[in-house]
């Protein structure tokens, strides 16, 4: 059976819908190619060198950008997860109906992670929270999420993306709430 990748589709889609005029295109367009393009349009994370995190620092996050990244990372590893688990066999209805949710809530999630804390208009070039750890892991598992949708090889790094994430999450665990 054809492996799956619904998540993306659904992810275009929403971006789509949000930035409509803004992803003009001339000539036929795979949905891949679309999802790649609207999730670089949405998220421009910054895919830093490795050598890099070494300046990334760790301290206790704000409420508001805790809950958006554990809100948003949590939603789409899930969504990632459970579509790896029905990669090859159609699910049952009533995981086709939950699976259709967490796209739909990973895609709302990411997009309004990114509009607020990664394009010109979120936060200050110079904002502290641009050096964090979490900032750093988030941003990578979503550029690694962009690569491997426009490179159609998101099965291949399905299980390195929700590794990511779950980095990000611990790390976000690991360092607590600010005060």
């Amino acid at each position: 059976m054809a492996r799956r990748c619904r998540t993306g589709i659904v992810v275009a889609l929403w971006a789509l819908a949000l930035w409509g005029p803004a992803l003009c295109w001339t000539g036929p367009v795979s949905r891949r190619s679309l999802l790649a393009a609207s999730v670089g349009l949405c998220l421009g994370v910054p895919r830093q060198a490795e050598a890099q995190m070494e300046k990334r620092v760790a301290f206790p996050l704000p409420k508001g950008y805790r809950d958006a990244v554990v809100e948003a990372a949590t939603t789409l590893k899930n969504a990632l997860e459970l579509e790896e688990k029905y990669a090859y066999e159609r699910p049952p209805a009533e995981v086709e109906k939950k699976m259709t949710k967490l796209e739909q809530d990973s895609t709302r999630l990411v997009n309004g992670y990114g509009m607020k804390y990664v394009s010109d208009k979120g936060i200050p070039e110079n904002d502290p929270l641009r050096s964090h750890a979490v900032y750093f892991y988030f941003g990578q598992a979503v550029g690694l999420f962009k690569d491997a949708l426009k490179e159609d090889s998101l099965e291949v790094n399905r299980k390195q993306i929700i590794k990511q994430l779950k980095q990000a999450l611990d790390t976000v665990e690991e360092v607590g709430l600010a005060q």
